[in-house]
């Protein structure tokens, strides 16, 4: 009767019986790793195209050439005396 129920129990969540725990548990791991792999791809997708779509108008709008949007970003340093405090 034990058996039956974990049976059902571990079917009742989607995983097929095999009477393993640890194995329901890597299942339930690869499939929240795969979601999660899926997502992290469709916001790189989105990342690229907005850099896509900025740079674009930055070059057709504001005149700026590709050499200028390639320029390091340089950020001033402040003065030692000024970190200090």
């Amino acid at each position: 009767m034990t058996r039956k129920r974990l049976d059902d129990s571990v079917e009742a969540a989607g995983a097929r019986s095999n009477g393993d725990a640890a194995i329901v548990h890597a299942r339930e791991t690869i499939t929240r790793l795969r979601n999660e792999n899926e997502r992290l791809r469709q916001e790189n997708q989105d990342l690229l195209e907005r850099f896509l779509r900025w740079s674009y108008n930055a070059v057709t709008e504001r005149g700026m050439t590709p050499e200028q949007l390639d320029r390091e970003i340089v950020v001033p340093r402040r003065p030692a005396e000024r970190r200090a405090k």
